[in-house]
């Protein structure tokens, strides 16, 4: 076996967690995400919530800067010349040295219990007295509701779900409804569907007059939604101009395959941009305009 074979399954018996926590990441509080060792510090200003996923227990994904790769891909993206001999150390304490005997019983920290709150409003009461204010909130179905904070240009959000007695400061069980605008009884009825990566997002394209959808969590969440109500339809996809919105494009994409007919369209927009800046840019009128025309190709 040759030493890249040996760490890889090293890396398949272990998970890729022993590399992140030498490179100094720390799992966050719900020990679902991460925080990125990369481009974040855990409490760092403007670093609100972990940003990398683990994909597939060997590899890992950062949401915020974009770096991903395998075990050996994320540590060249990290800044390490000598990715093997560094796993190496990790796995082995050296390259003739056996498997550490504290990666042999590695076990996931469980998440702590959801929070529960009488009014989800509280958290947000709480972040206000740190700087952050309530931008927006979203309801979903399941009982979703998801507040959108925003401080100094930076955002962040927080999910809550009704459990028939009380908030609880999480996200709801998959699948989730998706999110389909403020007032579904104003909700177009035909045309083709717009699909974007957020709420605000949603918004702007009800605004132009089309039927809109995002799903829950963000652009690495998109296998949460429940999809059923563009089965058969005709679905525009407008990623965000950034590594995760073309990542949550191709994610929607393969979801709808065989079940819907569906457009990638890459709008014009500056870097991080969306559908929302767009509007915001050049008027509803105007984007509505370009809809109409995206919308022509799917016929």
């Amino acid at each position: 076996m040759s030493r890249l074979d040996r760490v890889s399954e090293a890396v398949k018996a272990h998970g890729i967690e022993p590399i992140l926590l030498a490179l100094g990441a720390s799992r966050g509080s719900r020990g679902r995400k991460w925080w990125c060792p990369i481009c974040q510090s855990k409490g760092a200003a403007g670093h609100v919530t972990p940003d990398l996923s683990i994909v597939e227990g060997r590899g890992a994904r950062c949401w915020k800067c974009g770096a991903k790769g395998s075990w050996y891909g994320f540590l060249k993206a990290a800044g390490i010349a000598q990715p093997l001999e560094y796993a190496e150390g990790v796995y082995f304490g050296g390259s003739q040295g056996e498997v550490r005997p504290t990666l042999r019983h590695v076990k996931p920290t469980p998440p702590k219990p959801p929070r529960r709150v009488s009014s989800y409003l509280v958290v947000a009461e709480e972040m206000a007295r740190v700087g952050w204010t309530l931008a927006d909130t979203y309801a979903y179905g399941n009982g979703a509701v998801v507040m959108r904070l925003e401080r100094d240009g930076e955002k962040t959000f927080k999910q809550a779900t009704w459990d028939g007695q009380a908030w609880l400061m999480v996200g709801p069980k998959p699948p989730v409804p998706l999110y389909r605008g403020k007032n579904l009884i104003v909700e177009p009825q035909d045309g083709a569907w717009v699909v974007v990566e957020g709420e605000k997002c949603v918004d702007a394209g009800r605004a132009c007059g089309f039927r809109s959808a995002c799903s829950i969590g963000g652009a690495s969440n998109a296998s949460s939604g429940d999809w059923s109500p563009l089965y058969g339809g005709k679905v525009l996809i407008l990623p965000d101009n950034d590594v995760a919105g073309r990542a949550y494009a191709e994610d929607v994409r393969k979801i709808l395959d065989g079940k819907a007919e569906v457009v990638i369209q890459y709008i014009p927009v500056g870097r991080k941009g969306d559908i929302a800046d767009l509007v915001k840019s050049a008027g509803v009128e105007n984007v509505r305009s370009y809809l109409k025309r995206l919308e022509a190709k799917l016929k």
